[in-house]
């Protein structure tokens, strides 16, 4: 999966290519420079609640991390602080301004990733990928809103007919599939009140067992 992939299925709006309204003009146009997209900027993505911004940066081989990083952190802190300036609803500003991550893409292993521990300003994130955008397989769970994703293998319909047959007959042992109220061994005295199966239906369940 490539990461432009990863953003459109949670409905992330592109602030490059889709339309804008007023907030998101000006956030752009503070971005730029002298008009023009920077080269390292791929794309910027707000959330469909509108409290969430992921500027996604390439990050060439002769680059400097750090350098990098620290050049977005000064266009986010110039936004957050005179963005209002320019016309920014207040509101808009403080809604996104503690949740905006850069995303740093690359695709030479990174010798220090320390960066990553850094929450000055914005929070940074490096992400492996090809030249086509690819993610590796362990590296899209890194991005924040993919965390509770995971993969699920499918169970035939030949399967669960073949588990349906090694589970006890309900007409038999139906007490198995009835709810049983848990019993606080504090408050009884007796054993019989200990036990949550009386001996007649342990029998029938050592019976079943037997039979397999």
């Amino acid at each position: 999966m490539n990461w432009q992939s990863c953003f459109e299925k949670y409905k992330y709006k592109s602030l490059i290519s889709e339309d804008k309204n007023e907030n998101e003009k000006i956030l752009m146009e503070m971005f730029y420079e002298d008009g023009k997209k920077p080269d390292e900027l791929q794309q910027v993505y707000l959330s469909e609640k509108e409290d969430e911004l992921f500027i996604i940066l390439q990050m060439e081989p002769d680059m400097d991390a750090k350098k990098l990083s620290d050049k977005w952190d000064a266009k986010i802190l110039a936004f957050i602080n005179f963005g209002e300036d320019y016309g920014t609803d207040h509101a808009w500003i403080e809604k996104i301004k503690y949740n905006i991550t850069q995303i740093i893409l690359h695709r030479e292993k990174l010798q220090n990733k320390d960066l990553e521990k850094s929450v000055d300003i914005s929070r940074k994130i490096f992400l492996k990928c090809d030249e086509n955008g690819e993610l590796e397989e362990n590296e899209k769970v890194r991005l924040p809103f993919l965390y509770d994703e995971f993969e699920t293998m499918e169970i035939k319909l030949d399967q669960d007919d073949e588990l349906m047959k090694i589970l006890p007959d309900k007409k038999t042992l139906s007490f198995l599939y009835e709810k049983r109220k848990k019993i606080d061994g504090r408050s009884v005295k007796t054993k019989e009140e200990r036990l949550s199966y009386t001996d007649e239906e342990l029998e029938l369940v050592k019976g079943w067992m037997m039979s397999e």
